[in-house]
This record gives C-alpha cells, sequence and structure tokens, in this order.
C-alpha cells in the first residue's frame, strides 16, 4: 500500500475523526494515585502514567473505523499545564503523546491513519476587557501555544487542531504560534480551527455556532 499523506487524504475522501477523550478515561474510574504526582483530573498526564490507557482508548476508535486520532494534549498549552506544576515539560509531553498516537495509528495498516494534535484553550479571553480573563499578555499565550505546537510537530503529528476557543484573537495567536513552531522545527503540518461563538435573538435565543476552517501551509 502506497502512503497516502494527510493533504492527499483530504482531497480524495472524507476522513472520519475519533470522539472525546475525557469520558472515555472516566471508564477507567482514575484515582488520584493514577495521575502525575496525585494531580487529580490532570488527564493529559495519563500519558505518562498510564500510557496503556490513553492507547487503548485511540485504539478503539481506530477499530471502530477512525481515519483520524487526536492526541490527549487539549489542555497541554504551557498555561494549563502550569496549574499541574508540568509547565516547563510542555515540549516533552506533547511529543510523547503525539509519539503515543502515532504508535497505535502505525498498528493499522489496512489504509493510513493521521495523528491530529490538539490544542485546547487557555482559559483566557485576549480580546476581551475582563478584569482578570482579559490581563494574560499576548506574547504569554502565544508562547504557550508555541511550545504545545513544537511537541506536537516532534512527536509526528499530521495536522495541529485549535479547538473549542471562544476568543478568535486567541485563535490567531495560536496559528501564529503554530507557525513559527514549524519554523523551528523545520516541518510543515496542516492548522486546522474550531471557535465557537454565540449570538442572540431578541434577546431570547442563544445559538453557538460552530465553524471550522481549514489551512494549509
Amino acid at each position: 500500500m502506497s502512503e497516502e499523506t494527510f493533504a492527499a487524504a483530504l482531497e480524495n475522501r472524507i476522513l472520519l475523526f475519533d470522539g472525546a477523550m475525557g469520558t472515555e478515561i472516566q471508564r477507567y474510574d482514575p484515582k488520584s494515585e493514577d495521575f502525575p504526582d496525585g494531580k487529580d483530573g490532570f488527564n493529559d498526564g495519563l500519558s505518562i502514567t498510564k500510557p496503556d490507557w490513553i492507547k487503548e482508548i485511540h485504539r478503539k476508535y481506530l477499530t471502530a473505523g477512525a481515519d483520524c486520532i487526536e492526541t490527549n494534549t487539549f489542555g497541554s498549552n504551557k498555561i494549563k499545564l502550569d496549574e499541574y506544576g508540568f509547565g516547563s515539560r510542555t515540549v516533552e509531553l506533547n511529543q510523547k503523546n503525539a509519539e503515543l498516537a502515532r504508535s497505535v495509528c502505525d498498528e493499522f495498516t489496512d489504509r493510513p491513519r493521521f495523528v491530529i494534535g490538539s490544542m485546547g484553550p487557555t482559559g483566557y479571553l485576549p480580546s476581551s476587557n475582563d478584569t482578570d480573563l482579559g490581563q494574560m499578555p499576548l506574547s504569554e499565550i502565544r508562547d504557550a501555544f508555541e511550545l504545545q505546537a513544537e511537541g506536537l510537530i516532534k512527536g509526528g503529528a499530521d495536522a495541529l487542531l485549535i479547538e473549542t476557543s471562544q476568543d478568535i484573537l486567541e485563535v490567531k495567536l495560536a496559528v501564529e504560534a503554530s507557525h513559527i513552531a514549524m519554523e523551528k522545527t523545520g516541518k510543515k503540518s496542516h492548522i486546522d480551527f474550531k471557535c465557537y461563538f454565540r449570538s442572540i435573538w431578541k434577546n431570547v435565543t442563544w445559538n453557538k455556532c460552530s465553524i471550522c476552517i481549514y489551512h494549509y501551509f
């Protein structure tokens, strides 16, 4: 079987992504001692302490027919990792997660399977005037994503997915950071992003719209 690139696959067929990671982790009923340094709720860190759990989740999605699996890195930008005391290991943790996902993809030989580097929000809203959420310096947000993207790219991610953001400026910073990481590593990657916007109609109905825009660089 000839090797199909992610770009070619997108041109040739519909690609099926996996489902949620967090809910699948809960099926293992994790205890505090399962997480790194007992940091309860540090799901991304389970790739260090319980890699077999994460591999099994990836494997089940691929067995069910998924073409793409997202890395267990939704909360692995430096700002979020700092909350667990792992900020200094941002590149390492993201690289390990991407390599872990890649190893499971390589178990399947029927057709190419792809690793998508998951990049969730920082928890800040840089375009807002909020006294707390709007005060993080833009450079720190960009740097937090840059380290994450660097690790994911080094680990072999086929694409970077900037997801579940509610602030378009944060998305812009993440895209810029991904470009910087590509230049640093000397590797190119797809960048996908998903934003959520809320709108109000007649002061009554709130609607949430998911917008996915595809970029290739």
